[in-house]
């Protein structure tokens, strides 16, 4: 009999406890009350709509600010009209439309702006100026108070700089490759192949990567670009062969015998010259350059085979 008493006890309890929390649940806390609007909220308000439906192939930072200074001049106290500033009739109220109209337009410009940016990087070429307005607004916008750490937009920002940083890598990259030069005339001399060669593996490894990053691989210039770097290797060496084969060239009075110049000289370019090597570039132009190289150098071993070398 107790045993039931105490069991009727605990489901009654149990009953008026969930009772309880339903009835907790039901209250709703309740909001702040939003303060008067004005015409002055009002134009904020409609200029905040008009931006959501700016295109998105034109960014719209000047009509941003705008929008901003005239939040800015509209808080400020005028006169004896509006002593509290425009948007409302105590300090209250000014104060806290100022600063949601602010966290409104930040967000539908943040919003409308990753937009924007990711129009810019769906283009198959990217314009620099185009990139360096993208890097300044982001630094911005990342640092607004407005920001939430973790939020959608911020993970927006992240992925945008990881492109942008991305890009520069291999902006610079494919630049130090154009800008690549090997001058050096002595006969222990070597053009450095294996340097040039880690580049062009390199190259071929962005590309079949897609570039490392879904945004930077739409840009289809970068992986012309990356595409043409053998190319402009292999003319870098013929450069630098070129202009040895010169410094060399007419050389042959300064030996004492045709052996003497052939085994000190001649033999030595003429070695340097075989080992270039297409399976490296691998362009369609080697054989033609590699006989020109060739054919010249032969040339300057002709004119020494017929020097008549003083008797000693």
């Amino acid at each position: 009999m107790n045993k039931l008493k105490i069991t009727l006890f605990v489901m009654v309890l149990t009953a008026i406890v969930a009772g309880i929390y339903c009835w907790i649940d039901k209250i709703k806390i309740p909001e702040d009350p939003k303060p008067p609007t004005n015409q002055f909220t009002q134009r904020i308000e409609d200029s905040i709509e008009a931006l959501k439906t700016k295109p998105i192939n034109e960014f719209c930072a000047p009509y941003y600010n705008q929008v901003t200074s005239d939040i800015n001049m509209f808080s400020k106290p005028l006169a004896k009209t509006h002593p509290f500033g425009r948007f409302g009739n105590s300090p209250l109220e000014n104060d806290t439309w100022e600063k949601n109209l602010l966290k409104n337009l930040y967000s539908a410009y943040t919003d409308k702006f990753i937009q924007q940016t990711k129009f810019v990087f769906s283009n198959p070429v990217w314009n620099a100026t185009d990139l360096a307005f993208i890097q300044s607004e982001v630094t911005k916008l990342k640092s607004s108070s407005f920001l939430v750490h973790g939020s959608r937009d911020y993970n927006e920002f992240v992925s945008i700089q990881a492109a942008l940083n991305k890009y520069k890598v291999i902006a610079s990259f494919i630049w130090s490759c154009k800008a690549y030069s090997y001058s050096k005339t002595g006969l222990s001399d070597r053009f450095p192949i294996a340097d040039v060669h880690g580049k062009i593996k390199y190259a071929a490894g962005l590309r079949g990567a897609g570039l490392e990053n879904e945004y930077v691989n739409n840009c289809i210039k970068l992986h012309n670009d990356l595409k043409d770097i053998p190319q402009t290797l292999f003319n870098k060496h013929v450069k630098y062969l070129d202009g040895k084969i010169n410094y060399w060239s007419d050389k042959h009075s300064h030996y004492s015998s045709t052996l003497d110049y052939n085994e000190n000289l001649h033999n030595h370019i003429r070695a340097e010259i075989k080992e270039m090597d297409n399976n490296i570039y691998k362009v369609s132009i080697f054989n033609n350059e590699y006989q020109k190289l060739l054919t010249k150098w032969t040339a300057d071993y002709s004119k020494a085979y017929v020097f008549k070398y003083p008797n000693p």
